[in-house]
């Protein structure tokens, strides 16, 4: 019985660690793929602020503050 365990044991736990690893990769990947669609929503937004303010001539406190927040 001990040895069909260890058997087991050693079958077992490399296939759990090796899926493990994976859900973790792919869990990155993930966050990266997100990461960049923040960014690119907040150049998005600072391009819209640069232009809207340079027409308008001038940049209120509460624009001011909002690009400092994003940069």
């Amino acid at each position: 019985m001990k040895d069909f365990l260890m058997q087991t044991y050693t079958i077992v736990l490399p296939v759990l660690l090796t899926y493990i690893v994976w859900l973790l990769k792919k869990q990155k990947k993930d966050r990266d793929a997100d990461g960049k669609g923040t960014m690119l929503l907040l150049r998005v937004q600072l391009i819209d602020y640069h232009d809207r303010y340079t027409k308008q001539g001038y940049l209120p406190s509460y624009a001011y503050e909002n690009f400092v927040e994003m940069v």
